[in-house]
């Protein structure tokens, strides 16, 4: 069900008049091979998990099953910019992550900010803006810190701490070591344009690439993605939304937990934050 659960996002709008006799997986590949498919928007993906629960939840009162396997299985945020954007599969996000190394001795900052956007659900101008100072212990964590200094920050909820997933902590640190000797300078070595934007020019080449390395993607898939994707992949995980909406720098909607409740620590949100699971390259 969860992987079912992922899939729903990029399965293309009636796709039964348009792919009869078709299975849904078949379906999703033959609509990947179009230039800009029509998909199942958030509303859509909802009233279908809401289906799926009502089923469960007749199965479980009727002594059928124990329990339902989509309880855990979160709504689909509606109404905000990420929801037009696809999330990658594991496949799409392999791919990405072979071109990219591919090209390492070239751009080998390509390869890093992609994977701390995936593993840490950053916006791309606050990956590229990093330096080694903002990557840090915190109570005995490693934590990608997001703060005003570093002019990175979107909205006053962006400043955060994200620990540094498990998979992701060796090459981090290995960069962070390797430039210890400036620790307020560009972690990529990237410099400003004319505008004063870090991100501009490093967003175009990653697309291109990105087009390059996945062949008839649907134009809603982005390096954005990433960030939808690794919030799609926490809530599949079980992991509380306002725990997302920490991790993600969003302001919290509930009063309990947004203005009067405390910011979890580091090393509960790294337990959090490793239940995330990517293919590994």
């Amino acid at each position: 069900m969860t992987e079912a659960y992922l899939l729903l996002p990029r399965m293309p709008a009636h796709y039964s008049k348009k792919y009869p006799d078709r299975t849904p997986k078949a379906t999703i590949e033959a609509a990947d091979k179009e230039s800009n498919p029509r998909r199942y928007s958030p509303k859509t993906c909802n009233l279908r998990l809401e289906v799926w629960k009502s089923i469960f939840r007749y199965a479980v009162s009727h002594d059928h099953i124990a329990k339902s396997p989509v309880d855990h299985l979160k709504a689909f945020a509606e109404g905000r910019g990420q929801d037009a954007r696809d999330s990658f599969t594991d496949q799409q996000l392999a791919a990405f992550f072979r071109y990219l190394k591919a090209e390492m001795n070239e751009r080998p900052e390509h390869y890093g900010i992609v994977r701390v956007m995936a593993y840490t659900g950053l916006r791309l101008e606050e990956a590229v803006a990093l330096r080694p100072c903002d990557v840090r212990e915190v109570e005995g964590v490693w934590c990608v810190e997001v703060s005003e200094e570093a002019s990175n920050t979107k909205t006053e909820n962006a400043a955060r701490l994200v620990p540094v997933h498990t998979e992701l902590l060796p090459e981090l640190r290995g960069l962070v070591l390797a430039n210890q000797g400036a620790p307020k300078a560009n972690l990529w070595g990237l410099k400003h344009d004319r505008h004063g934007k870090l991100s501009a020019r490093v967003s175009k080449r990653l697309n291109n690439r990105l087009r390059n390395a996945i062949e008839s993607k649907s134009s809603r898939l982005v390096v954005e993605s990433l960030r939808n994707t690794f919030a799609t992949r926490l809530r599949a995980a079980d992991v509380q939304e306002h725990v997302i909406s920490e991790l993600l720098g969003h302001a919290v909607g509930s009063l309990s937990v947004g203005r009067y409740g405390k910011k979890l620590d580091a090393k509960n949100l790294l337990i959090q934050i490793g239940k995330l699971s990517l293919p590994t390259t």
